[in-house]
């Protein structure tokens, strides 16, 4: 072979060479997107839902002649438009308690501390039922230790001793007031201490008001607020009317508290905020505040947990749609994702 042709050889190897190489690293290249894609379109492990639970109950909402299709809506948030949410959410367990043998002396000594020391009626054997001696009775559930209670007023005076007319104190005052009391009967644990408040006046302020009712919500889940069919008032609230400087009698309580199993939860995917407000116009939904006309002004959205009077054994999150005199709640879970229920848990105290 001459030199001529050795050089024509070794390019034309050189020149291969350079294509194959190219060809392989194109190959490759192709590869790891293809690769890259096809993860892509696998979920993230973080959003794979447990459904521990198996298939959820449907939240029982109250009864309502309103329906939420009955509206127009406009999108008034801050960018015009609905938020983002997370694929999928913690639903948490409830424990359901039992009558212990030592419920009916936990209820008399709960009855006497609330002032009622008349009683029991025990005609049912989970319902037990109290009496003041003054017209007040008092309600309770053995089962779970919710109660009910309505007093008489206390006798007011029509001023005070600097001769001023008396007033209801101010909502912190009146806060302050209601979780003393519970405080004092045991009934005020770290959830609902350090829960959201709020007290309404039965006027539009303290200083032209006779009475206010005051609510207590648990405490945030996840940073998450809970809220109820009532949406104004908490499941634990009270009535209270003007008595002494600084002081309120409280004179009607409802206590329903449902304490969570924070330790036992599961994820469940969730609809998108398009599917929620899909079903908020579409009438499936819980109108909690009533708009006072048909074209409603949406001006947040976000998600909550909702918390019902009567016992369920799971807590699970809503969408809430919020406006101008208007709230109404959707449930949050996608119930038709739920296709191997597991068996639910049991828990007792």
């Amino acid at each position: 072979m001459t030199l001529t042709e050795a050089a024509v050889w070794t390019k034309k190897i050189i020149t291969g060479s350079a294509i194959f190489i190219a060809a392989a690293l194109f190959i490759l290249l192709i590869y790891n997107l293809y690769q890259q894609y096809q993860i892509s379109k696998q979920p993230n492990p973080s959003d794979i839902p447990q459904n521990s639970f198996g298939a959820l109950p449907a939240i029982n909402f109250p009864t309502s002649n309103i329906s939420s299709s009955n509206y127009s809506y406009s999108l008034d948030t801050e960018t015009g438009q609905l938020p983002s949410a997370p694929k999928i959410m913690k639903v948490y367990f409830i424990p359901r308690t039992g009558v212990t043998l030592l419920a009916p002396d936990k209820s008399k000594a709960l009855a006497q501390k609330l002032g009622f020391n008349n009683g029991p009626d025990t005609s049912s054997s989970t319902v037990y039922k109290y009496d003041d001696g003054n017209g007040g009775t008092l309600i309770m559930d053995l089962t779970t230790g919710n109660f009910h209670y309505s007093k008489n007023s206390l006798d007011i005076p029509d001023q005070n001793p600097n001769n001023k007319p008396l007033t209801l104190p101010d909502n912190n005052t009146i806060v302050s007031n209601f979780k003393n009391y519970l405080s004092s009967a045991d009934l005020l644990p770290a959830e609902l201490n350090n829960g959201r408040t709020n007290v309404t006046y039965t006027n539009t302020n303290n200083t032209d008001s006779d009475q206010a009712i005051v609510s207590i919500w648990p405490d945030n889940i996840d940073k998450v607020p809970i809220v109820t069919a009532n949406f104004v008032h908490g499941l634990v609230k009270a009535t209270v009317s003007k008595y002494k400087p600084g002081q309120v009698s409280i004179n009607q309580v409802d206590y329903i508290y449902w304490p969570v199993d924070k330790t036992t939860s599961s994820t469940y995917l969730l609809k998108t905020p398009d599917q929620a407000y899909a079903d908020l116009r579409s009438g499936a939904s819980f109108v909690a505040v009533q708009p006072p006309n048909p074209n409603v002004s949406i001006t947040s959205v976000f998600l909550a947990y909702f918390e019902m009077p009567d016992y369920t054994p799971y807590l699970q999150p809503v969408y809430v749609f919020q406006g101008p005199n208007f709230a109404a709640v959707v449930p949050a879970v996608n119930y038709q994702s739920v296709t191997n229920p597991t068996p639910q848990p049991t828990s007792a105290k």
